[in-house]
């Protein structure tokens, strides 16, 4: 059996919530556009908005 501990995880995302939706708009590479679009969830918490009320 393995068990994980909980960690919290604090990052920054020094850009701002803007640049990163014109840089996901002007992006071409899948690979990129991944990367660019979890940062712009991450910035905006698009993506623990159904994660907290659960």
């Amino acid at each position: 059996m393995v068990r994980f501990m909980a960690r919290l995880l604090k990052i920054t995302i020094e850009e701002s919530a803007e640049f990163l939706e014109k840089q996901l708009k002007n992006t071409r590479a899948a690979s990129q556009e991944e990367r660019i679009q979890l940062l712009w969830w991450l910035k905006t918490g698009t993506c623990w908005r159904g994660f907290y009320n659960t």
